[in-house]
């Protein structure tokens, strides 16, 4: 495979145990991803994969049981029929892995960020209710804006970002900036109200 200059996504490999597949199978689905021509050539597939025919149509039909690759007929100008090699439903496998990693790794960042807050390890039910939260209607940016909100506050408990996330989740707010954009109004309101005020007509 380095003699040949074969490159594969690293998130192939993730998809070999979901479908049971061997390291045959495997080789000729790095030909595919590699292959400028979508052509279904089993010699060609034999030869860059160093398998013998019989191996390379074995493979190539386990990959067509289980819909990674597809056939797709279609006819030359002088009415032959060529089949044409389909790697949409591989692509779409990968990107929903890829999708999935981004989600853990996120996750991932949210918990470190709580725990370096909290300057200790989270127990189980925290984890549990930061789950939860991630599961429900907050966003990561908000449940992340709630706890520098806690912090701030000197308030390192679940409990009182649950508050936070409850009245925010009540009033409307999808981001951090629909927060602060909210702040900066009552400011300005309670700022003018004060400017208005008549001092000299309190009777006090």
């Amino acid at each position: 495979m380095k003699n040949k200059y074969f490159v594969y996504d690293s998130n192939l490999v993730k998809i070999l145990p979901r479908y049971n597949l061997s390291l045959n199978d495997f080789l000729v689905l790095v030909y595919l991803t590699n292959s400028y021509s979508k052509e279904f050539n089993v010699e060609n597939i034999s030869l860059y994969t160093n398998l013998d025919m019989e191996k390379v149509m074995t493979s190539f039909d386990k990959l067509l049981q289980t819909k990674l690759v597809t056939l797709d007929t279609s006819k030359d100008l002088e009415g032959k029929i060529i089949e044409t090699i389909n790697l949409d439903n591989l692509e779409r496998e990968l990107e929903d892995i890829k999708k999935i990693k981004e989600t853990k790794d996120y996750e991932t960042k949210i918990y470190d960020a709580f725990e370096r807050e909290f300057v200790r390890t989270l127990s189980p039910t925290e984890y549990e209710i930061i789950n939860a939260w991630l599961d429900s209607k907050y966003s990561e940016e908000l449940i992340l804006g709630a706890l520098k909100e806690a912090v701030y506050n000197g308030a390192t408990n679940l409990k009182y970002i649950d508050k936070i996330l409850y009245e925010w989740h009540k009033k409307g707010y999808k981001t951090m900036d629909d927060v602060e954009n909210n702040r900066r109004k009552e400011k300005e309101l309670n700022n003018t109200e004060i400017f208005d005020y008549n001092w000299l007509e309190d009777d006090e």
